[in-house]
């Protein structure tokens, strides 16, 4: 084809990149091949076969490619980045620098085979697409790359904020940086979105800190690295830029969070839960969460007592408590009776519990009717013939801001232990073997001490899951007091049980053997929970609010 300037605008063949499936003709024979030296400069323009509707929210993700003779050279790349620059332009206003390398982020001497840049781009008719690449400065004149630029395609999607950097590939969007140890995300006003929006970062390599505008929350790490972690909506402030990581991450995305019903659970970490904002709460009695690493697990954050005993009481009685097991107890029986100031169920009790509720007419309140509906959407139940309600898969357990901040955070680590005591085999058959085995003095003691609380010490596999938890409820180091003096003098206190306690010192108000024993199980409990979970004796927790 020959074209003069009055013809130039004539050209027209179908590319073979497309928008989403939507064909794309190019304007030129440089956009209709898709691939070119970064020396030789040139405009790629596109025009869609049919125009197509962008809707608010929503990015044009172009992906693109290179390609290098001879091998590859980074620090090429990275050095033509200083000379040219990728212009991407999709309609009037939208116009964005794409990068060539990490360096924004600063990542150097890498190259990436494969990039993806999305940007914003206004709602309304999308016709026509550009990609220029230009010279920036004198430098770029007379050179000759050893490097091809690669078009591969174009697509609409839902529109964030963040990168994500693998061996071989680079994604990322406007409005993201480095600033020393920092990984930022600050976008301007004008893109802003709306409410509903979450932080997820993922590929963490050690110990850091998220941060939203004056908001912190310290990061722990876990064995292994590798690990991902979601700082969900409710979280967040209402203006929480700039906002990032500081501390390694293969990615960090500012995203909008999962569509969620009022019963439907928030994922997160248990640490976040004790500090997350009531304001946020879908429910002004209770929020649900979900144990992000382990989804099986519900945790339930009550307002106070009075709201948790609507939801459990009845259930703590059915299931553990001394003279009720077995059986639904009426308000009218149990009212001036304490139930828990945490709770902690397995499927199969709560299958029983509404099992026998709806074989036998009892009338459960309205909150453990509301109950029953997320556990059977949740699969922690499921519906049987004739409308059983049978065990599923998981556990639920539950604190309360009625209890002391300190109450809260060991409650938090009690009752989550319990959950994966419930979902895992491996747990419940280390945890047996270790009560099983346990100095017969020990037991005598902490059985006593179950006993004195409130718990049905005949249940064997009650006896054991308490056990765990408790050796598990706070760090190793805080063991040997716990047990040896705070629990040891509540039972010395009590005339017809002091005999459960072997010879205490009397000088210092503790009971040694107690002390060694049960530090020895905290040891052991939390070397266990260590290599199978990547937890430890006294901490559930990834991350925290500072």
């Amino acid at each position: 084809m020959v074209c003069s300037s009055l013809l130039s605008c004539s050209y027209r063949e179908l590319a073979a990149v497309s928008l989403d499936g939507t064909r794309l003709y190019a304007l030129s024979r440089r956009a209709a091949g898709g691939r070119v030296r970064l020396s030789d400069f040139g405009i790629f323009e596109y025009e869609l076969e049919s125009p197509r509707i962008v809707r608010g929210e929503q990015s044009l993700e172009v992906r693109y490619r290179f390609s290098f003779e001879g091998g590859e050279d980074a620090g090429n790349l990275e050095d033509w980045e200083n000379m040219c620059r990728l212009v991407l332009s999709a309609g009037e206003g939208s116009s964005w620098a794409l990068p060539l390398s990490a360096a924004f982020l600063g990542v150097t001497g890498r190259s990436f085979s494969r990039l993806s840049y999305a940007v914003p781009i206004p709602a309304g008719e999308l016709k026509k697409i550009t990609l220029a690449l230009e010279p920036k400065d004198s430098r770029a004149q007379g050179e000759k790359s050893g490097i091809f630029f690669e078009l591969e395609s174009f697509s609409l999607t839902p529109r964030s904020y963040g990168f994500s950097l693998s061996d071989r590939s680079l994604e990322a969007t406007p409005f993201v940086y480095a600033e020393g140890e920092s990984l930022v995300i600050d976008i301007p006003e004008a893109y802003r979105p709306p409410g509903g929006y979450e932080l997820a970062a993922g590929g963490l390599s050690g110990p850091g800190e998220f941060f939203a505008a004056a908001e912190r929350y310290a990061y722990l790490g876990m064995a292994g690295g590798g690990d991902f972690l979601v700082l969900p909506p409710g979280l967040l402030p209402p203006d929480p830029f700039p906002l990032g990581f500081r501390g390694g991450a293969a990615s960090l995305e500012y995203r909008r969070g999962a569509e969620q019903e009022a019963l439907e659970p928030v994922s997160i970490d248990p640490g976040l839960i004790l500090d997350y904002p009531r304001e946020s709460w879908r429910n002004s009695a209770y929020e649900i969460f979900r144990w992000d690493r382990f989804p099986g697990i519900l945790i339930f954050d009550t307002a106070d007592y009075a709201v948790q005993d609507r939801l459990f009481k009845r259930l703590a009685f059915f299931v553990e408590k001394l003279g009720f097991r077995g059986r639904l107890a009426p308000d009218s029986e149990i009212a001036a009776l304490h139930g828990w100031n945490a709770h902690d169920y397995r499927s199969e009790d709560l299958a029983r519990f509404f099992e026998l509720a709806r074989s036998s007419g009892f009338p459960l309140n309205r909150d453990e009717q509301d109950l029953e509906k997320l556990l059977l959407s949740e699969g922690i139940l499921r519906g049987g013939a004739g409308g059983a309600i049978l065990p599923g898969q998981g556990a639920l357990v539950s604190v309360s801001r009625e209890s002391a901040a300190y109450l809260r955070a060991t409650f938090m680590v009690h009752e989550t232990f319990h959950g994966l005591f419930f979902i895992d085999e491996e747990f419940r058959e280390f945890s047996r073997r270790r009560w099983a085995n346990f100095d017969p003095r020990g037991k005598r003691f902490i059985t006593s001490y179950f006993e004195y609380s409130g718990y049905d010490s005949g249940d064997q596999y009650l006896m054991m899951n308490e056990f765990m938890a408790y050796c598990l409820q706070q760090g190793v180091s805080q063991a040997g007091e716990y047990f040896g003096k705070t629990l040891a003098s509540r039972i010395a206190e009590h005339p017809r049980r002091r005999d459960s306690l072997p010879q205490g010192d009397e000088a210092s108000g503790t009971w040694p053997l107690i002390s060694s024993l049960f530090t020895s199980e905290a040891e052991a409990f939390s070397f266990f929970v260590r290599e199978r979970f990547g937890l430890a004796a006294g901490r559930v927790r990834r991350a925290y609010k500072r």
